[in-house]
């Protein structure tokens, strides 16, 4: 969440008081929104396919906990199972 953060407040100028937004402003706001979709996708993806021999209750579990978590799920799961080597269930 703080990535996101830190990702909408440098593309959206805060220091502007603006009562009416600009498009260009629901722009970048659409964007970070897509961005954090896409990303919850990937690594819900990543944690339903990784978690094969699981019970159903557990799988879903681990795809909403990777979908939340998304941009810490990607790291960890490059980390962990790409650079260290350890494979999946």
């Amino acid at each position: 969440m703080i990535l996101e953060t830190y990702i909408y407040n440098s593309l959206v100028n805060t220091k502007k008081q603006e009562i009416n937004k600009t498009t260009e402003h629901w722009l970048k706001l659409y964007f970070v929104c897509g961005l954090k979709l896409i990303c919850a996708l990937i690594a819900g993806y990543l944690a339903w396919d990784c978690n094969k021999k699981s019970n159903i209750f557990i799988r879903f579990f681990y795809v909403i906990f990777a979908s939340m978590f998304s941009f810490i799920y990607i790291i960890y799961y490059s980390v962990f199972r790409k650079v260290l080597g350890f494979n999946c269930n």
